[in-house]
């Protein structure tokens, strides 16, 4: 077996070793289930795709490492102020607010159990995007007719 420092590029990144990974379990049959639980239980923050929605539309993210960038992005593509919320539905089926680091990391935790139970790849989280700016015009606007 092959051992490479923690800093060496993953098999899945880098061509070559991919191919020699996939070679290796076509193989080895009969670990083949081994290597495809090994893979699903081996993310990456930025593994996952986040879908956000605001109500009306759905943006697909990947690519999402941080907080941060989820607000960014989500907000660049569903929201027309920066005066919002972003929340998940949690384990328990609760609505939870994210808004912080720890929050987005404990979201992501639950999409890859999630993703486990039922093997889904790569772990899919759905967000919700509450803009409180667009909220805020659509309640003025039915208080006024």
């Amino acid at each position: 077996r092959r051992v490479r420092a923690p800093d060496a590029q993953s098999d899945s990144d880098h061509p070559v070793r991919q191919h020699e990974s996939e070679r290796e379990s076509e193989s080895n049959k009969g670990t083949r289930h081994q290597i495809k639980a090994e893979k699903l239980t081996s993310f990456n923050m930025s593994d996952i795709v986040v879908k956000v929605t605001n109500g009306k539309e759905f943006r697909r993210l990947t690519q999402i490492d941080t907080y941060e960038v989820l607000a960014h992005r989500a907000m660049k593509g569903l929201s027309s102020s920066p005066n919002f919320a972003l929340h998940y539905t949690d384990d328990e089926g609760d609505l939870v607010l994210m808004s912080s680091e720890a929050e987005w990391q404990e979201a992501v935790r639950q999409a890859k159990a999630q993703a486990e139970t039922t093997k889904t790849n790569p772990p899919i989280l759905r967000v919700t995007l509450t803009d409180y700016a667009a909220m805020a015009v659509e309640t003025k606007a039915k208080d006024a007719s």
